[in-house]
């Protein structure tokens, strides 16, 4: 990587063992942070580590960045500003409670669950996944989520619900009548929220930032992941 540039100051966060001055690469909230050691200074290299580039402008980037050890995968987000140079304004992480897990495992030890209770347990498991368990589960049930848009879009009220169960959904909603973007949740938990956008028009997805929706990432045209804290 380039010294400085965005994917270089991303690498040196979550991947180098090593990260000195940390406060002449952080920026705003991430200034509170410079005594603390980086994920790369945690890891130790005891992880492999993947990014790629979300969206970038001369004055911002988005970066997603897994980190994948033998037993486990989790997804970080990292916001970078251009301020005399590229500096880390904030890192994001979609993490459930730790309490839904419990739930999820105790509600399936009981043999005989209604489809409805298992579709919650399914959605839980769907939400705790990573972005590209998100994006697989998309593409292998695309036609199912075809028909879920014809549904939405014909209003058909009763046999939207039935689609959305069978895909582990809890709800497709517009944020208002005249939005070019319909939303497919996958189940909200005390305000953290993932599911499926579909939107003809790019130009009309909501903002990606670290306090709302913290990553949006297309899947295949007109369809994007989301998830939201």
């Amino acid at each position: 990587f380039q010294t400085g540039s965005p994917e270089w100051l991303v690498n040196k966060f979550f991947a180098e063992q090593s990260f000195p001055d940390k406060a002449s690469f952080f920026v705003d909230e991430m200034m509170s942070q410079t005594d603390y050691p980086s994920i790369g200074e945690e890891l130790k290299g005891e992880a492999k580590i993947s990014q790629r580039e979300i969206e970038r402008s001369d004055n911002e980037a988005v970066f997603s960045v897994n980190i994948s050890k033998i037993n486990e995968q989790k997804d970080f987000y990292c916001y970078l500003k251009n301020q005399d140079g590229w500096k880390i304004s904030a890192i994001r992480a979609f993490i459930l409670p730790s309490y839904v897990h419990l739930l999820a495992d105790s509600i399936m030890r009981d043999p005989d669950l209604p489809d409805s209770t298992k579709s919650i347990v399914n959605s839980i498991r769907l939400l705790s996944g990573t972005d590209e368990n998100l994006k697989e589960y998309f593409k292998i049930n695309f036609n199912e989520f075809k028909n879920l848009l014809e549904l939405f879009n014909s209003e058909k009220d009763s046999d939207i619900k039935l689609s959305l169960q069978k895909l582990n959904l809890s709800g497709a909603y517009k944020l208002d009548q005249l939005s070019d973007c319909i939303y497919f949740s996958i189940l909200e938990v005390n305000y953290l929220d993932a599911g499926y956008i579909h939107c003809t028009d790019k130009s009309k997805l909501p903002e990606i930032n670290p306090n709302k929706y913290i990553i949006i990432d297309e899947v295949i045209k007109d369809w994007y992941i989301y998830r939201r804290n």
